[in-house]
């Protein structure tokens, strides 16, 4: 999975002075208000690969127990986080910026259904297959919808840790928006690697088992034509 981020910041100044700041540090930021929306495109299927093909993935990717493999699942997440801030002058050390508010934007995009091209005649391996990648997207939509709290409360406990002050307003925002980022990356990382373990359901023996002999009318002739 691919993820990229683009971090907005538009800012407020106020050049104003801590008092009893500890040196190089700035103050922990409370009360920020922080939003996570999540949304996806649909779901495209395409015909772009062929059963052979999807055998070097499963091969390659150590997940033989899926062959034959029929159609595999793809996506990319993008983010993005619109960030206000408030910079604030430090005593001799520079400055300090603080997140006001923080919008977070999560999009799966280019949701896409690769099927073999051998399958598009066959509908019922091909729904059988699409099916089961299907729910492999089901699975990560509501898995993002379901982590928006905990993606806003992991970077509000971020920011209330102590930060250290920067030399201008500039760097001071671009180490906030670096530490905004690399909390979402993380907990992007987290939810990728819960999907995976979760996907063991799906591709559980009895699902697999069940994938492998469906559409045995159907099966038993698509074996003889690839013989």
């Amino acid at each position: 999975m691919i993820v990229s981020s683009r971090i907005c910041i538009s800012a407020l100044f106020a050049w104003v002075a801590f008092n009893g700041l500890a040196r190089a540090n700035c103050p922990p930021t409370e009360g920020v208000r922080i939003t996570v929306e999540v949304s996806s495109v649909p779901v495209e299927t395409v015909f772009d690969t062929s059963l052979d093909q999807l055998a070097q993935l499963a091969q390659a990717s150590g997940r033989q127990v899926h062959m034959p493999l029929r159609a595999v699942y793809s996506s990319r997440i993008l983010y993005g986080a619109n960030i206000k801030t408030q910079v604030k002058r430090v005593p001799a050390d520079g400055m300090c910026a603080r997140a006001r508010s923080i919008d977070v934007i999560i999009s799966v995009e280019e949701r896409k259904v690769h099927a073999a091209r051998e399958l598009r005649d066959k509908s019922c391996l091909l729904r059988a297959a699409t099916n089961h990648a299907l729910a492999h997207a089901q699975y990560q939509e509501a898995s993002l919808a379901a982590a928006r709290d905990l993606i806003a409360s992991n970077l509000a406990a971020r920011l209330r840790e102590p930060l250290p002050a920067a030399v201008g307003a500039t760097e001071a925002e671009r180490a906030l928006s670096r530490i905004v980022s690399a909390q979402i990356d993380a907990d992007l990382a987290n939810i990728d690697a819960e999907k995976t373990e979760a996907a063991g359901k799906i591709d559980s023996p009895e699902a697999l088992a069940s994938l492998e002999a469906a559409c045995s009318t159907e099966q038993s002739k698509f074996v003889n034509e690839r013989t």
